[in-house]
């Protein structure tokens, strides 16, 4: 991973490389963060999932085409892509559905 050069406005200069990832990375996936005790917390596309679910089934699929992305860590490169693409994971219709007849 190629480093980035960076300097703070105290003047202080440092180069980052791999760490430029992975400090993002626990805004999706909080497994890796020491300390963490139990589901205190939650990752982004959980935060979106958990929220619609609370909302009634009839009218879910309406938040999921609006959800907006807004602050800072927007800004943080691919955000947006991997945040839809998780959201399509967990809200993708099932492989296999029961058809009951009801006859």
């Amino acid at each position: 991973m190629p480093t980035v050069h960076y300097e703070f406005p105290n003047g202080y200069n440092c180069d980052f490389g791999a760490e430029r990832l992975k400090i993002p990375e626990v805004l999706f996936d909080l497994s890796n963060v020491k300390g963490l005790s139990g589901n205190t917390m939650l990752g982004v596309s959980h935060v979106v999932t958990t929220s619609v679910g609370m909302c009634d089934i009839d009218i879910r699929p309406g938040p999921y085409g609006s959800v907006i992305v807004a602050g800072g860590n927007t800004l943080i490169q691919s955000f947006t892509d991997r945040l839809n693409r998780e959201l399509s994971q967990k809200t993708a219709p099932p492989k296999y559905a029961v058809e009951t007849d009801s006859k």
